[in-house]
């Protein structure tokens, strides 16, 4: 048994990668100094900066600063909450404007007309969109996640970016079949609770570091 350099956590001897930190580690256990690290991070000098989008060393706290366990993605509870909570705060806009536009409409206004045929657009997109732009650049997270302390992130640990962002919510079509039944059964026969979106998009939800 040998001792992480970085995080001084307990590894075994001829382990690679440092389990806590990822840190990259000699045959002996210790730090392989100017090496890359797994999941686009870097080690110099015996530190460890987490990756970000583009590989290459960012600020703390975005993306996550090794690749995530199942112990990591152990947050489903947590996942079926923020999926509600976001569900309500999307909704709050189409059960006020559509509502009031159908009663100019019915009063016989051009203009409570002209804001119903947008409304019917504008509701349809907003939820895609909610969740696309808010986890492509909020570091994975959507308002819902930030209150319950998860966020998504690529399976390397690298941030979440716009495309994965996209693809995982595109599949929300298929996810969310039966109640979003479809996405639970996923997630139950996968040990990082991958839904159909992750796998394809190569990403999963992990619980907030402190």
């Amino acid at each position: 048994m040998s001792q992480c350099p970085n995080c001084y956590a307990t590894v075994e001897s001829g382990t690679r990668f440092c389990p806590e930190c990822g840190e990259l580690l000699d045959d002996t256990g210790s730090a392989a100094s100017g090496t890359a690290g797994p999941a686009g991070s870097s080690s110099s000098g015996g530190r460890h900066t987490p990756a970000t989008a583009g590989g290459s060393p960012g600020t703390e706290g975005t993306g996550y600063p090794r690749p995530p366990t199942g112990e990591d993605t152990d947050v489903v509870s947590a996942r079926v909450a923020a999926l509600l909570l976001d569900g309500m705060l999307t909704a709050v806009l189409p059960m006020v404007l559509v509502p009031v536009a159908f009663v100019f409409v019915l009063a016989g206004s051009e203009f409570g007309l002209q804001v119903f045929l947008f409304a019917v657009p504008a509701v349809a997109l907003l939820m895609p969109l909610y969740y696309v732009l808010l986890e492509g650049y909020w570091d994975g997270r959507t308002l819902g996640k930030r209150v319950f302390g998860i966020k998504v992130v690529k399976e390397t640990g690298e941030p979440c970016d716009f495309e994965a962002s996209l693809i995982r919510n595109l599949l929300r079509i298929v996810d969310g079949l039966f109640a979003y039944l479809v996405g639970l059964v996923a997630m139950s026969r996968n040990d990082r609770r991958q839904r159909i979106g992750d796998r394809v998009a190569d990403t999963v939800v992990v619980r907030e570091r402190s």
